[in-house]
């Protein structure tokens, strides 16, 4: 005689962590299970968030190119430079400071703005700025002959470089209409003097400087650097 023994009962299935439980609760009924999406679906919605055509939550609102955005940074900038400027001038009457002048020595200084209840100033110095570059070493000796011919250099100051000085030879611009000031020539002539006066000569004889004021600096300068080749800053 055959004697069938029952077999084993299945063991019980392990249940996902997306699938959810039974509830405690006896009136709330049983929720059903998640539907599965396919790796064909996630794929496809991977996709379309890597494409832009579908939203992601976590992604940053789609920004201009960078080239677009240079005028609105560049506005931003000098509108930030303005409004400390502004209020520093407002400080400054209210508790008497000076806005700008000279110095014993003969050095440029102005208020630019107010930091920590401390004013901030921009103040000229160029002392001793060429000792030492080795500049003898490179400029129009071979194999380098390096003269600055074909470049160009922005200079910030406390006034514009003045385009009609001798050692210029009308490579100067003064491209925000700011009033010569002498400090800003020195500069100026340290940088690019031609050597009209032999002892005056600059570190790059030949090269081409434009010249602003040192207020709005920074937006001018990010308006500069962020340029492309050929194009205007």
């Amino acid at each position: 005689m055959l004697i069938r023994t029952p077999s084993a009962p299945p063991p019980p299935r392990r249940r996902h962590q997306h699938e959810p439980g039974p509830s405690k609760n006896p009136d709330v009924p049983p929720a059903a299970p998640r539907p599965k999406a396919s790796r064909r679906t996630n794929a496809l919605f991977g996709a379309l968030i890597i494409a832009g055509l579908l939203p992601d939550a976590e992604s940053a609102p789609l920004r201009p190119p960078a080239k677009d955005r240079r005028p609105f940074m560049v506005a931003e900038l000098a509108e930030r430079a303005r409004e400390r400027r502004a209020e520093a001038e407002r400080v400054a009457r209210t508790r008497g400071w000076r806005v700008r002048g000279r110095t014993a020595a003969g050095r440029f200084y102005e208020l630019q703005a107010v930091r920590n209840g401390r004013p901030v100033y921009y103040i000229t110095n160029n002392s001793n700025a060429a000792i030492s570059t080795a500049v003898h070493e490179v400029r129009e000796v071979s194999p380098y002959n390096l003269s600055g011919n074909g470049q160009t250099v922005g200079v910030w100051d406390g006034g514009a470089v003045r385009a009609t000085h001798q050692e210029f030879g009308g490579r100067v611009t003064v491209m925000d209409g700011a009033s010569g000031n002498f400090h800003a020539t020195h500069v100026g002539g340290t940088i690019g003097a031609g050597g009209v006066v032999a002892n005056a000569r600059g570190m790059a004889p030949e090269v081409t400087i434009d010249s602003y004021d040192w207020n709005s600096d920074e937006s001018e300068m990010a308006s500069r650097g962020a340029a492309l080749p050929g194009e205007a800053g």
